[in-house]
């Protein structure tokens, strides 16, 4: 249960952009919903959903490529865990690249539906855990977590699609192609001539950096636009 914790709490930094995304874009989700401006929440929606993607996928490599040796910073014997850490993370990165359906089935009056979803997870979740966890252990509690998170994050972007009429993913995200070998790429060649945990902050704050610079050479003007309220939404936090 001990190795499991720690698995499921560094797969936990994944959503930490989404969670901060959500916080910050939230107001401005409920204003354009409330106001019928359907189309700019989409525009919205899709770019939030880019950028996590962007900033969230070094993390996600980083603990693909490295998770015997971050698991191994608590102790030998957390390395039985590296394989739930890697499928945990995997659910998780698919939570953030689905970006921020949930705040918008919320901020759009359907919490109700948002409940139901929840609910509707912890039950895939029980089930799944009561048959794989006999079988193979903590290995079984990854995936059948990994997989709650997984399915019901899925269906909550039909259920946008379905209320709403939007959807965040269009033909702008290919670029994010070329970040995925870029990202791969480094982390291997470091996970092969230089690992451990120093290395595994380094490459993924370098992963980030290079893909934030490959994505500005893509950047469209609903990026710029994104900028300039993500500022205005700072300055008026810290004001």
């Amino acid at each position: 249960v001990g190795i499991y914790n720690i698995a499921s709490t560094v797969a936990g930094l994944t959503t930490f952009l989404l969670a901060s995304s959500n916080m910050i874009f939230s107001p401005i989700i409920s204003e354009l919903y409330s106001s019928h401006k359907i189309k700019m929440l989409n525009d919205l929606y899709s770019t939030i959903t880019k950028w996590i993607i962007i900033l969230t996928l070094p993390i996600v490599i980083s603990i693909v490529f490295f998770s015997d040796t971050i698991m191994k910073f608590f102790g030998e014997i957390y390395t039985i865990g590296s394989s739930a850490l890697i499928i945990l993370a995997l659910g998780q990165m698919i939570n953030a690249f689905v970006g921020a359906n949930g705040i918008i089935l919320n901020m759009s009056g359907h919490e109700r539906l948002l409940l139901i979803n929840n609910i509707l997870m912890a039950i895939i979740n029980i089930i799944f855990n009561a048959i794989l966890i006999p079988r193979i252990g903590i290995l079984g509690a990854a995936i059948s977590t990994g997989m709650s998170i997984a399915i019901i994050n899925i269906i909550k972007v039909f259920e946008v699609k379905f209320l709403l009429g939007i959807i965040p993913y269009n033909k702008e995200y290919f670029f994010i192609l070329i970040n995925l070998l870029v990202v791969c790429s480094s982390s291997l060649i470091i996970n092969i001539y230089w690992n451990n945990i120093i290395s595994v902050g380094i490459v993924t704050v370098i992963n980030m950096i290079l893909s934030i610079f490959i994505s500005y050479k893509f950047k469209s003007n609903l990026d710029e636009v994104m900028f300039e309220k993500f500022k205005r939404k700072m300055k008026a936090i810290f004001a």
